[in-house]
């Protein structure tokens, strides 16, 4: 079992397969090429970003509606086509990519096993297969962080290495503004931890990427919005009485008190009212307010979400989500109770806390599977870690005995 996960030949078969079901995933999926509005929003954001150089919808109106480092980064692809079913390709690349930089991790750490492991594990959770091939911000992220974490903890950082990670963060921050937080605890952990020098660069320029976003959103509507006006959405989604009547779903927008939210054409000043509305509930409700950020935080934990695209939940998903995400936290759990035989390294105490971070950081806002899906792929990694270790450990203890 080990020498075969060990052949270089199984792995890259392993990878090529992959690819070629993503691909043949993807053009299967030409028929409906946006299951998801989120989707187009981002493929109509780059799309005018590349054809009109201006961050706006169909409108041509510049906005900030989402971060923009997703659009930024499929930029250089949309150059040289637009036609959808190639843009999401290049994000099951994405995809296929934190596979393998993954892999590169998990060797540091164990043995010549782990990564074709990780990628099994990475397979036998579908869910982040699905997302890839979509148009959403997630593969990318997972993919970044995964590069920021190999860079980082493989040795010793010098300025260049600092100025690229520094880069990834501000990437990764425009991407999906909840990783500022994870970015904070990241310079605290590896100043401290890992001893890491070159941090301020680090810092510098990825606040430079962000502080560039916020300037343009401040002459563009000439009041400070620093990553998207959706940010007081999602807060006020989480955060109001509809949330309070069930806090798995997501109520639409255009029902909310009647529509009031909806009818404000400008966004900044729909951004601003949202938070405004959201700060009083938890203002006027502080228990039902706190209760409701538990609820949330266990949510951050549930194998299924409501949604309000039904169509797209089934009974089979929802087994097959129930079945993977669950023995990912079992596998996490066995990991954890067994660090006396195999103590935890820094890059794991790294993961876990990050992983609990997140899961605080967006029950502030709501919790959606797909909001964690990042951080899936490096529990992934700690457990791919694990198996490797284990198996070389009862190899290693069977010729023992064998040879006694």
């Amino acid at each position: 079992m080990a020498s075969l996960l060990e052949n270089k030949k199984v792995y890259n078969g392993l990878l090529i397969a992959i690819l070629m079901c993503g691909l043949f995933y993807i053009f299967s999926q030409s028929s409906q090429p946006f299951k998801f509005t989120d989707e187009q929003i981002y493929y109509d954001l780059t799309k005018n970003l590349v054809e009109h150089n201006v961050y706006a919808l169909d409108n041509l109106v510049p906005t900030a509606i989402k971060p923009p480092g997703f659009s930024f980064v499929l930029y250089a692809f949309f150059k040289i086509s637009d036609n959808i079913d190639l843009i999401k390709c290049v994000n099951f690349l994405f995809y296929l990519a934190a596979i393998f930089t993954g892999g590169l991790i998990a060797k540091k750490y164990s043995y010549n096993t782990s990564p074709t492991l990780y990628a099994i594990l990475i397979c036998l959770y579908p869910v982040l297969f699905y997302t890839a091939g979509t148009l959403y911000p997630q593969t990318l992220a997972s993919l970044l962080l995964l590069v920021i974490l190999y860079v980082t903890f493989k040795d010793v950082l010098n300025f260049k290495k600092a100025v690229v990670i520094g880069l990834l963060w501000g990437i990764l921050i425009l991407s999906i503004p909840t990783f500022l937080i994870i970015f904070l605890f990241y310079l605290l952990f590896t100043r401290f931890s890992l001893k890491q020098k070159y941090l301020e660069w680090v810092f510098i320029i990825a606040s430079i990427l962000i502080g560039s976003w916020f300037l343009r959103n401040y002459f563009v509507f000439g009041k400070p919005v620093i990553f998207s006006t959706n940010l007081s959405i999602n807060f006020y989604y989480g955060n109001s009485q509809f949330a309070n009547d069930n806090p798995y779903a997501v109520a639409d927008i255009d029902y909310m008190d009647e529509g009031k939210f909806a009818k404000i054409e400008n966004e900044v000043e729909r951004d601003s009212a949202l938070k405004s509305a959201a700060l009083t509930f938890i203002k006027d409700n502080p228990f039902a307010a706190l209760k409701l950020y538990f609820i949330k935080f266990l949510n951050y934990f549930n194998y299924r979400n409501n949604l309000k695209t039904t169509e797209q939940q089934s009974i089979y998903y929802d087994i097959i989500m129930f079945i993977t995400y669950y023995f990912i936290l079992i596998m996490i759990i066995i990991r954890i109770i067994d660090r006396k035989r195999f103590p935890l390294s820094k890059l794991e105490i790294f993961i876990l806390g990050c992983y609990v971070l997140n899961a605080l950081v967006t029950s502030v806002f709501f919790t959606r599977i797909r909001f964690r899906l990042p951080f899936d792929y490096l529990l992934i990694l700690m457990n791919a870690i694990y198996i490797s270790n284990w198996l070389q450990y009862k190899k290693a203890k069977f010729h023992l005995s064998k040879g006694g």
